[in-house]
């Protein structure tokens, strides 16, 4: 089985941390709306929780930033990544497709060499995203998922990347993770 990169690895987890520095603000949020939207421990426990269920056999790292806590999991034998991020929002449900635009999608994706957007797609909220990337000659499958929470000012972001030649697991952490959206049509 084809393993990531250790610097490609280390690229995503560096620049998970840094994404709130580069991603697009965004507009028509007043100060009101904002106000005590910090990432809380609470919020870090159920970041957490939530990709261990998941990824219990998987390397995992996190940081805690005042707007997100980011999660990685890495899986060698699998060649296999993932991130669970909660992100704090002044209003997830009406703000969600704005944070997900193709600058920051972009942003997202820049440590790849190529990208392209294969699919989007929403059912009840959730967004999801699919991509083919290339990396040093390697071809990998991504999701992108974006949930509102029940928390009015909380989102959701999971990203899941699996070398192509493994759709099997694509389709088994996919459909585990998002019953509902767990592919586009």
């Amino acid at each position: 089985m084809r393993k990531i990169p250790y610097y490609l690895l280390t690229s995503i987890m560096i620049l998970g941390c840094a994404i709130p520095t580069f991603l697009t603000p965004l507009s028509g949020a007043n100060s009101e709306d904002c106000s005590n939207i910090e990432i809380t421990d609470t919020d870090v426990e159920k970041n957490l929780a939530y990709g261990a269920s998941m990824f219990s056999d998987w390397k995992r790292s996190y940081t805690v930033q005042q707007d997100q806590t980011y999660a990685f999991y890495l899986n060698n034998p699998l060649g296999a990544a993932a991130s669970v991020t909660t992100l704090a929002l002044c209003d997830a449900r009406n703000e969600l497709k704005s944070y997900a635009n193709p600058g920051n999608l972009d942003i997202l994706l820049s440590n790849y060499d190529e990208f392209k957007q294969t699919a989007s797609c929403e059912q009840d909220g959730t967004l999801l995203f699919q991509f083919t990337a290339y990396n040093d000659d390697f071809k990998y499958d991504i999701h992108f998922w974006f949930e509102p929470l029940k928390e009015r000012n909380r989102a959701r972001e999971v990203m899941v990347v699996f070398p192509v030649s493994d759709l099997q697991s694509m389709e088994k952490y996919s459909t585990t993770l998002f019953p509902d959206i767990p592919f586009c049509p």
